[in-house]
């Protein structure tokens, strides 16, 4: 399946080169779906808007700067809600958009920055305390059941 912007010639040079990468992608053999929720809608309808407005056409306009300015202001969006977006779903924005840059590399462009990922915490996991542990072992059954909760502990 090739993606295809509907008029490359009056495409900008990003907008051509989203489309170079996502084809690129495509011949990996990644999953339509994959190409069209993720990759597809993080580059053409989150990056480029936002590179359009601010005036963003060529990959040399985009220095360390301009990426942070990116990252910044989907930081700074809110959903519909009125909630901002997690970490999470700007890190899911940003990076594509970092891996197209990175393969605009690879492939001869002059890439001069790329952005920077927000950092996501890890959750917090609650765990058993060993008595826990110990006290799941007593009352296990058999020795098949109390080796699977010693190997969990």
């Amino acid at each position: 399946m090739a993606v295809q912007l509907l008029d490359r010639a009056s495409a900008s040079a990003l907008e051509r080169l989203a489309d170079d990468y996502l084809n690129h992608c495509a011949a990996r053999g990644l999953s339509p779906r994959t190409l069209d929720r993720c990759y597809g809608y993080a580059l053409r309808a989150v990056f480029l808007p936002w590179c359009e407005q601010e005036g963003v056409r060529e990959i040399a306009d985009l220095d360390i700067r301009t990426l942070d300015r990116f990252t910044s202001a989907l930081l700074q969006r809110r959903r519909e809600d009125g909630k901002p977006l997690s970490r999470y779903s700007v890190h899911t924005y940003v990076r594509p958009v970092r891996q197209m840059l990175t393969w605009a590399s690879t492939m001869g462009e002059e890439v001069r920055a790329k952005p920077q990922l927000p950092t996501r915490s890890k959750p917090l996991r609650e765990v058993l305390s060993r008595e826990e542990l110990d006290r799941l072992e007593q009352v296990a059954t058999s020795e098949r059941d109390k080796l699977i909760i010693r190997i969990f502990g």
